[in-house]
């Protein structure tokens, strides 16, 4: 096992020196210039605010913060209660709504899910309105075309699979193509001047307080890319569709650590992958069984799902260092080490857990993904798959609704909509936390209309317990579940 870890960790370290360098050379645009509200940095930073007339910080001393997190702890503490001993009554906190939807048009709208995370609320009420707005807005607009399209003849599926999935993703692949670009444009002088150092090197002062000096960023990044590049190519890629997927990756990264730095998302899913971008060039006759083989190893490892992707927690965390008055250029120095370490005793504990119970037979994703990504792989060589012209239209229509939406954002203060929401319109994040991002957006509305910016500020207390009491039922679950091997999952009931 040893030979494979050593090939792929190649491939791990240059993509962690690319998100590195990549959040080193956004920091100062997207936290000083353009304000960026980093909602998951705030609730530490409330926890950790100090007081100098007090040992204790004022947060533990506030009566709301304790009423949100008793709130939320008593439902967690019941239900977890119930999965132990079902005879303790349970509290709903979700609700399918698919069985109310079951002819069509209307089954289009599924699935419908109505769950209440009490962290995402908690958050989404430190939004702006604009932001939360766009995610559940997205949401719903998603359902209602999928309905719209069941109606006008789209034979099985919704926005979330069949014929008409092929509308909905396609239009987020090109709401993606079309922030990303909006993205770097803003970031333009941050990287022309990064590079201009790489080539023309000047002991310049301004990036003394930067995490990675600019000159060490450009160098990771474009080294990091080089390495990634090299690697598709001396496992059997093309060089065109090699630094293509690097593109798409790239593109993709910088979107998500965005929408975590502006919209605090729990978790970050997209319902589509940087291949799917590939497959549009020439489907999978195109790509030819060497590149689709390697692109299925290395879409299930770095891009099928990237909710655990670095960047975000590495921006996140120069965030919360530079608001602390910790050195981000010693945290740098820092993060690469606490990687190392932390994949050592990830791939220690694989390894264990799959020499004793073996590794099929653990986890969904280790037993099924795996069959499932190869599959599809094995069918499409078999009988390769060709891009219509309903995804190019697809794709030309979300790219025309993206950039409506960034310039309607951009031109008038009013507009209630952030575009950031529509490329995860149909993903499994969104379609799991719209409902709470709802509840937050409505909290908020109503707490600034009737009691104005005061009443927000008084009340974010509150909404800072309601967090806490999430993050106190999952330690008190986790640490039950040690001693008694059975888990409870604290988000759903």
């Amino acid at each position: 096992w040893w030979q494979p870890v050593a090939r792929w960790s190649a491939l791990v370290l240059a993509l962690w020196l690319v998100w590195l360098s990549l959040a080193a050379l956004v920091r100062r645009q997207w936290a000083d210039r353009e304000r960026l509200t980093f909602p998951l940095v705030q609730f530490p930073l409330e926890v950790l605010r100090p007081d100098q007339n007090s040992p204790s910080p004022p947060f533990f001393r506030n009566r709301l913060v304790w009423i949100g997190a008793a709130v939320v702890f008593l439902v967690h503490l019941v239900n977890g209660l119930n999965h132990h001993f079902p005879a303790v009554p349970s509290i709903p906190t979700s609700w399918v709504l698919d069985y109310f939807l079951p002819d069509r048009p209307w089954s289009a709208a599924g699935p419908f899910y109505v769950n209440i995370f009490p962290s995402a609320i908690g958050f989404a009420y430190l939004l702006t309105l604009e932001v939360a707005a766009g995610f559940w807005a997205s949401v719903l607009f998603m359902k209602a075309q999928g309905v719209l399209l069941a109606a006008l003849g789209y034979e099985g599926g919704s926005a979330w699979g069949g014929p008409i999935s092929q509308v909905t993703r396609h239009q987020q692949m090109g709401g993606m193509i079309v922030l990303s670009l909006v993205l770097l444009w803003f970031l333009r002088g941050t990287l022309t001047d990064s590079l201009r150092r790489l080539f023309a090197p000047t002991h310049s002062p301004d990036d003394a307080d930067e995490p990675l000096s600019y000159r060490f960023a450009a160098l990771g990044l474009i080294t990091g890319l080089a390495v990634a590049f090299t690697w598709l190519l001396a496992a059997g890629m093309t060089p065109l569709f090699a630094a293509a997927f690097l593109v798409a990756l790239l593109g993709i990264c910088l979107v998500l650590t965005r929408i975590v730095a502006e919209a605090g998302m729990l978790m970050v899913q997209l319902s589509f992958t940087p291949v799917d971008y590939l497959l549009m060039l020439g489907g999978t006759s195109a790509l030819g069984p060497a590149n689709a083989t390697i692109l299925t190893f290395v879409d299930i490892a770095f891009s099928w799902d990237l909710r655990e992707f670095i960047m975000p927690s590495v921006l996140n965390a120069f965030h919360l260092a530079d608001r602390s008055g910790i050195s981000t250029r010693s945290l740098s120095r820092l993060l690469p080490l606490a990687l190392i370490f932390c994949s050592l005793v990830a791939l220690l504990a694989f390894l264990l857990t799959f020499y004793r119970y073996g590794a099929a037979s653990t986890v969904m994703s280790l037993g099924s993904h795996p069959r499932r990504f190869f599959a599809t792989l094995a069918a499409n060589l078999q009988d390769p798959t060709h891009p219509s012209s309903i995804q190019y239209i697809s794709t030309a229509a979300g790219a025309a609704m993206m950039a409506a939406l960034v310039w309607l954002r951009l031109n008038f203060i009013w507009w209630p909509v952030h575009p950031l929401g529509f490329v995860m319109a149909t993903s499994w994040a969104s379609l799991n936390l719209w409902f709470s991002l709802l509840l937050g957006w409505l909290f908020k509305l109503l707490t600034i209309r009737y009691m104005g910016l005061r009443g927000y500020v008084q009340l974010r207390p509150l909404f800072m317990g309601v967090i806490m009491g999430d993050v106190l039922a999952a330690l008190l679950w986790i640490i039950v579940g040690f001693f008694t091997r059975v888990g409870v999952m604290v988000t759903v009931a």
